[in-house]
């Protein structure tokens, strides 16, 4: 299979182990669960202008990447400069109805279309809700917010307590954007959430450096003094109300805004000392500090930070990594012989809102490196399906403008059918995705 599973290249600078932070969409557990007539099946894949007429269907999978459920429809056709091939609409459906039995209308058959359809609505209700939610994920790593009006309509409590909850117990969210939001001095109600964010955390028996870290694991706290000042004083109220003994004085919440202003030891030593700490913590704390500077605990926007320069500007607080797979360019779909297929061998990066394409670069015969090769914005993108008898499993990508012709993007061709279907239903749900994001962030700036 060509969708990978090994590390992220150095060109991107992702975390060792990038499956921890993507989650798990290709699942084919449930492929034997139910009888063949059951199954929500994709669109079939219809022949290109050589007359090689062969319909393929795509395997009968219930895969967490769809679309939306309304109106299940055929898709229209789109005609393609390269060759005729069915469009894949991402205002349409990539998953047709369960298929109705033409020959056996007894009750039991019956039973099977109505059970079958009873699952189709449910998988693509919940498959509109997970994507609703994602939106409302974007929103937030973008403008912060935004996301949080967008997810109070469907997901969230507009209270204190829940933002916080949610901030706290969401993984997909930038820590920048996260501190950027909690720590909007302007605005009562993050000031409310800020204080709630805090008090959902233990720091009982924790030493102060070790409490920091655990606050940095999922917040970036900005570089804004005020904004600073804000978080240390309601994180050392939190800190000293779960131990009290920490300090003796009249304002225990100063010892613990004292520690992020010394730089040496003595210094360090002599703002404390009024605060009669144990010296030997005083000097644990110093060491720690010294050793190990306090960052954040990174996210999905550090991944491609280092980086970005090389790769179109692609770190953006609200881009996530969707999926990796290698795949075969195509210059000539109408091609009858093989060309050489390592030249045109290629990673395929998707992102939410982004599909960037790299190519290996080798010396002395060794595969080394990554070369960012383009990169395509997925808002307004249109995918068609192809199939010659050179390239069995294509897939062109083609953007359509209102004013201008269709243009047709990238073409490639997978090495199975397998491997076009997981692609397919990544990127079709990503640009489903995209789009819808851009219209809930229009509509929710109307006056």
């Amino acid at each position: 299979s060509s969708m990978t599973s090994e590390r992220l290249p150095d060109l991107f600078r992702c975390s060792p182990d990038y499956e921890s932070i993507t989650p798990a969409r290709h699942d084919n557990s449930i492929l034997s669960e139910y009888g063949e007539e059951e199954y929500v099946k994709m669109q079939p894949v219809f022949t290109s202008r050589d007359n090689f007429h062969r319909t393929t269907h795509y395997i009968n999978l219930l895969y967490s990447a769809a679309v939306s459920r309304e109106s299940p429809a055929l898709i229209g056709s789109s005609g393609s400069k390269a060759g005729s091939s069915e469009a894949l609409s991402t205002g349409s459906h990539v998953y047709e109805e369960p298929e109705r039995c033409k020959t056996d209308s007894g009750l039991r058959a019956r039973k099977k279309r109505a059970r079958a359809m009873a699952e189709y609505r449910e998988l693509m209700a919940e498959v509109e809700t997970k994507r609703r939610y994602r939106i409302g994920l974007n929103l937030f790593n973008r403008e912060p917010m935004l996301g949080i009006q967008y997810l109070s309509n469907s997901f969230l409590e507009l209270s204190p307590p829940s933002v916080a909850k949610f901030l706290h117990d969401c993984s997909g969210l930038s820590k920048h954007k996260v501190g950027e939001y909690i720590s909007e001095l302007g605005n009562a109600f993050c000031m409310k959430v800020l204080t709630c964010f805090m008090d959902r955390f233990d720091f009982s028996d924790l030493r102060m450096d070790k409490a920091v870290r655990k606050v940095l694991e999922l917040l970036h706290i900005p570089g804004d003094a005020s904004r600073l000042r804000k978080i240390l004083e309601v994180f050392s109220k939190r800190y000293v109300k779960c131990n009290p003994g920490f300090v003796s004085g009249d304002d225990p919440c100063e010892a613990v805004l004292a520690f992020s202003y010394a730089k040496k030891l003595n210094e360090f030593t002599e703002r404390l000392s009024r605060f009669h700490l144990d010296s030997k913590t005083l000097k644990s704390v110093y060491k720690a500090v010294k050793k190990e500077d306090f960052v954040d605990g990174g996210d999905h926007y550090t991944q491609t930070l280092p980086n970005s320069r090389q790769t179109a500007r692609i770190a953006s607080h609200s881009r996530r990594l969707v999926c990796i797979c290698q795949m075969l360019e195509v210059p000539d779909i109408m091609a009858k012989k093989d060309p050489d297929q390592n030249s045109r061998r290629r990673d395929i990066f998707l992102f939410n809102d982004l599909l960037i394409v790299t190519r290996q670069s080798s010396k002395f015969g060794k595969k080394t490196s990554l070369i960012y090769k383009d990169s395509f914005p997925l808002v307004g993108l249109e995918l068609s399906l192809f199939h010659t008898s050179l390239y069995g499993f294509g897939v062109q990508i083609v953007r359509k403008g209102s004013q201008s012709p269709e243009s047709v993007l990238l073409t490639l061709n997978a090495d199975s059918e397998l491997d076009r279907y997981k692609f397919v239903m990544d990127l079709q749900e990503s640009i489903l995705e995209a789009n819808q994001t851009e219209e809930a962030i229009a509509k929710l700036r109307e006056p």
